[in-house]
This record gives C-alpha cells, sequence and structure tokens, in this order.
C-alpha cells in the first residue's frame, strides 16, 4: 500500500504543487518512523531504521538476539520490498540522497557494533575505570542512545564520569552546561567576561561534536538527568554564584564610573552593606569629594528578571540612617543576562507599599507570648 499510494506521480503531484518536494518530505519522514510497522523473524515488530535483512544469514551472538531486528524473510523476498527500500533510500527529487541506508543488509560490522553497545549497557564502576577516553565516549554515547528510546533507565549508572574542558572525568553533579549546549543560563560566558571568580567544572563540547541542534538538545537532556548542572539547581550552590556575579558586576560598575570601591568580607559586613568607598586619608579633601558622592552599597543579585527587595533589619537601619548615601543595587537576571539597577536609600524610604517579612523561627520563638487553638480536631 505505501508503495502503491506515496509515489511521485500518482498521489503527490495531484495534491501538491511541489510535489518532488512533498514526495521527499514523505519519504524521507518514513525512514525515521517511530511507529514500528516491520515484521520480524521471530514475528515482533520493530522499527524501520532499526531493522536489517540477512540474506547471507549471519550468525548471531545470543547476547543480542533480541538487539537486532531480522526482517522477515518472506517480506525480504516480496517482489514490492525492493522497490520500499527504493523509495526510503535512493529515489530522490528534490532533496539530496540519504547517506544512510535503512532496511540495509546486516554486516559484520553491524553484529560487531551491536555487541559493543551491549557491553556499554552490561557497564559496572570497575569496567569503566579501566576504558581509555575514546571507549568512554563511545560508550556514553550507546547509553544515550538507549536512554533515547524512553524505556531505559539511568538509575544503575551513577558510576559514571563525564570529561569537563581541562580534559578531567568528574561526576556529573561537578559540572555545568557551557556555552556549546545552548543551556537556560549563561554562566559560562559571564565567567569569561570576569563577572564570575568561583572555580568551577564546564562539561565537554566534545560529545556534542558534529551533532545537529535537536540532537545537542537531546543530548542536554541526557545529562541533566545524570546530573550536570545539579550545582544550579542547588539552592545553596546557585546562592553564592548569584551572588558572586551581583558583586562582580556592581565592581565593574564603580570602577566604570570612576569610583573607587571595596567589597568588605565576611567579618566587616556589619554595617548592612557589601561594598564601601575607598577613601585615602587626605583623599576627600583634596579631590573635592562631597559627602553625598559618597555610596554604601548593598547588592541584591536574583535570578529572576523581576526581583523583589528584601532586607534585613540590619540592612533596613543602616539604609534609613545613611538614606542618600546608602544605595541597594538589584542584579536582576544575574544567570542569563546580568542587569544592574541602581536604587537611592531615600528614595527607596518614599515608597509606602512595603511588606515587611518577620520569619517564623523568629516571630515564634521571640515574641510570640500566647497561643490559642479554638477547637481540637477530631
Amino acid at each position: 500500500m505505501l508503495v502503491d499510494k506515496y509515489e511521485r506521480f500518482g498521489y503527490f503531484q495531484k495534491k501538491h504543487y511541489q510535489y518532488n518536494v512533498e514526495h521527499d518530505s514523505f519519504w524521507n519522514r518514513m525512514r525515521d518512523m517511530s511507529k514500528p510497522i516491520i515484521l520480524t523473524q521471530n514475528y515482533n515488530l520493530a522499527k524501520i531504521n532499526e531493522s536489517y535483512t540477512n540474506p547471507r544469514k549471519l550468525k548471531i551472538p545470543e547476547q543480542i538476539k533480541d538487539r537486532l531486528k531480522i526482517i522477515h524473510s518472506d517480506l525480504a523476498r516480496d517482489e514490492k520490498f525492493e522497490l520500499f527500500q527504493k523509495r526510503l533510500n535512493d529515489e530522490r527529487y528534490y532533496t539530496s540522497i540519504p547517506t544512510t541506508k535503512v532496511l540495509g543488509e546486516l554486516s559484520e560490522e553491524d553484529i560487531k557494533n551491536a555487541l559493543s553497545k551491549q557491553e556499554a549497557l552490561e557497564l559496572d564502576e570497575k569496567a569503566w575505570a579501566g576504558l581509555s577516553d575514546a571507549e568512554r565516549f563511545e560508550r556514553i554515547r550507546y547509553i544515550k542512545d538507549a536512554w533515547a528510546t524512553k524505556y531505559f533507565s539511568l538509575d544503575k549508572y551513577n558510576f559514571l564520569t563525564l570529561k569537563n574542558k581541562a580534559g578531567e572525568w568528574l561526576k556529573p553533579q561537578e559540572l555545568i552546561f557551557p556555552k556549546e549546549y545552548k543551556p537556560e543560563h549563561n554562566i559560562e560566558i559571564i565567567k569569561e567576561n570576569g563577572l564570575l571568580d568561583l572555580s568551577l567544572n564546564f562539561l565537554s563540547e566534545q560529545f556534542i561534536e558534529g551533532e545537529s541542534e535537536n540532537k545537542v538538545r537531546e543530548w542536554g537532556k541526557f545529562f541533566k538527568e545524570l546530573g550536570v548542572d545539579g550545582n544550579i539547581a542547588d539552592k545553596t550552590s546557585s546562592r553564592n554564584i548569584i551572588q558572586r556575579i551581583g558583586i562582580l558586576v556592581a565592581l565593574k560598575y564603580e570602577s566604570q564610573k570612576g569610583r573607587k570601591a571595596r567589597e568588605l568580607s565576611r567579618s566587616e559586613e556589619i554595617g548592612g552593606y557589601d561594598i564601601t568607598p575607598v577613601l585615602e586619608e587626605g583623599e576627600e579633601e583634596a579631590s573635592g569629594m562631597i559627602q553625598s558622592e559618597e555610596r554604601y552599597i548593598e547588592v541584591k543579585s536574583q535570578k529572576k528578571p523581576n526581583p523583589d527587595i528584601l532586607l534585613t533589619t540590619k540592612q533596613f537601619n543602616t539604609l534609613r540612617a545613611k538614606q542618600e548615601k546608602y544605595f541597594v543595587y538589584v542584579v536582576k537576571d544575574a544567570l542569563r543576562y546580568p542587569t544592574l539597577c541602581v536604587t537611592r536609600g531615600d528614595k527607596l524610604l518614599e515608597i509606602t507599599d512595603i511588606k515587611i517579612i518577620i520569619p517564623f523561627n523568629k516571630w515564634a520563638t521571640q515574641a510570640k507570648d500566647e497561643e490559642y487553638m479554638p477547637f481540637v480536631p477530631s
């Protein structure tokens, strides 16, 4: 039916103005059809791009008999089957002829590859440790291809390591996606621009060399399931990265404005701000700096593109005390496109629609006098 109906003139020319384009598009899609429609020698159904003929009756090792899908001999001998193969592989009128063939003849190389894939799926930690870099890349590709079938779990592969850009093999949870994988964040680009000074490990781009955009996305999902970008998902690690980006963006802004500023250490952050002006002895008089130019800066860096400003009691008290000298630098969208917004203390104090949040563990232990429950649930 497929051969008789979906041919160039009898079907596509009657229905489509660009019938050559439509014909080629149909048969290209058919090659990757997700439904299993090919009858196998074991009377199962297989996908077109997973099936082989075996006219030479090559011996298939027992451990991969279920992996290699051999087309039923009666189907392979059918007079229309050869034409079906031709439509899938060779008959193109607008697009180029596919470089790979489907429904092809089983070869010794196919058997060898299937055995390698099976070995990859049966890997354990000891075997993994003894593999070369090239072997590890090959095994990871086989595991990824099996995972892509959506019927494959990665739970037993928690021993896998992945190569970073420095050539080290690390746990996936220690790695972050670089720009080549087109992640949702731009952490590598931000670091390249000097706006992040933390020691980070970026996943090697070697895994996706030569891959199409769709395949790169597939690799990204695979690696994410293994644990890559775990630092971004972890609240503590993510907060550290976001805060460092905010501080460095603020310091760069101050430098570009010609102001000398210094980041306070943890032990110095007692005044309710992160960055203070640098004034050497006698410098204020010599430069003619007026008091309103002093900036005591609290940096609020957020992943969100539209964040609220949350101040601690200490920060709010300092804001009220210093007013126009106190600034809150809000760095929004910090992991993608960090953008600094300058807000001044005296202007913030003019805002009346402000919510004060008192944490439960504070008011419940320090301010609660009584507790009343009107009824006891049965």
